[in-house]
């Protein structure tokens, strides 16, 4: 949950006033400040590697009619090393608070409106609307490529690591581990990235403020109660049905050479309601996830890859519930929220695993009840 002071929370009604602005950079230079946000469409998908993504529609006006609507490659909205940092402002009354939502890279603009005057022979614009696409940073890191394949160095550490391929501070929130012997990196550079981050126990993601940090597999402490009712949050809430598709009992490793398979290893769920078997002698059945690798050079080191693989892949897919609740820009993927019906006081437990926010209409957020 994004930090904010107790004000910050008193405030925040269904008659607060909300405003959203942007700081625009040009690589490490702000250049602009304080750019209304007219519209905001943007989703975090903890299913995703990149988290965050979406689109924001800013209003821009220039005390000397200059425009920063793109149109060559050194413009400063051009989606080449352009970012928008954006914040969240509530007030009420004479208090008000923000929080940092994130800061985004620009991909690409989408839609200029704006309105030109020309003065004494030279071009104005008193006002323009410009639509652009933002992600998370870690969209850059998904086009970077690693130039041979390769594994880490001798002796290094998942966090070190993270710090290394990826550049970005590190916010260490989880215990250090050495890297193992059957990490390997392929080609993509945030696959290399996540797969460090299943040796730290969790999922690699960038914070607000843009630091790097992990999201446990392990949901932690309730951090919020969330409430329906007149005087509650919670504007509608349904719950999904049990879903088993993608989840597996065994992983099936296959050491390569080439286009030749030159070893094998597995391991399976063997106790438990995903228990590996036929299903006619009471077990779920044998549903295999396959992996293939050319830098696994021993069975012993296969094994061990699949049976980490398998803690992974045999997670149940639990029920979700869907909640569309009045804006809370402090919630955030992977935190843990108790929801508490007013009827009849019943009380249930989810981690979010996805949030949708926007400028009209309510928030909408899906949770894994616990």
């Amino acid at each position: 949950m994004r930090a904010t002071d107790t004000l910050f929370a008193d405030i925040l009604t269904d008659s607060t006033t909300r405003r959203i602005t942007a700081d625009l950079f040009v690589g490490l230079d702000r250049v602009a400040e304080g750019i209304e946000c007219s519209s905001i469409d943007l989703v975090w998908d903890g299913s995703q590697q990149v988290l965050c993504s979406g689109k924001v529609e800013l209003v821009y006006q220039d005390d000397w009619g200059r425009s920063i609507a793109p149109e060559k490659l050194t413009d400063w909205l051009a989606p080449f090393g352009a970012w928008l940092d954006l914040k969240y402002e509530i007030t009420m009354g004479d208090f008000s608070r923000s929080v940092r939502l994130g800061r985004l890279v620009v991909q690409k603009p989408r839609d200029v409106r704006r309105q030109r005057m020309v003065l004494a022979g030279r071009v104005f614009y008193p006002g323009e609307k410009i639509t652009v696409d933002v992600a998370d940073a870690f969209s850059i890191t998904m086009r970077e490529r690693f130039v041979t394949p390769g594994q880490p160095p001798t002796a290094a550490t998942a966090w070190g690591e993270l710090a290394r391929l990826t550049g970005w501070p590190i916010l260490r929130n989880v215990p250090d581990v050495d890297v193992p012997q059957t990490v390997t990196y392929q080609e993509n550079r945030l696959d290399a990235v996540f797969d460090l981050g299943d040796v730290l126990g969790g999922s690699p993601y960038l914070r607000a403020d843009n630091t790097l940090t992990i999201r446990p597999f392990t949901p932690g402490a309730v951090v919020a109660t969330l409430h329906d009712g007149p005087e509650g949050q919670i504007v509608s809430h349904t719950v999904s049905e049990w879903d088993a598709d993608q989840v597996y009992n065994q992983v099936v490793v296959r050491i390569t050479d080439g286009d030749m398979v030159t070893a094998i290893a597995d391991a399976r769920i063997t106790e438990g309601r995903l228990r590996y078997g036929l299903a006619s002698q009471g077990a779920w059945g044998r549903i295999p996830y396959y992996v293939s690798s050319e830098y696994l050079k021993s069975v012993d080191q296969a094994r061990a890859y699949a049976q980490s693989r398998l803690a992974i892949v045999s997670q149940q897919k639990t029920t979700i519930a869907s909640i569309e609740m009045l804006p809370d820009p402090r919630l955030e993927v992977g935190d843990v929220v108790r929801l508490e019906a007013s009827v009849d006081g019943s009380v249930t437990v989810g981690r979010i695993q996805k949030i949708a926010l926007s400028t009209t209409g309510p928030m909408k957020v899906e949770a894994k009840l616990l």
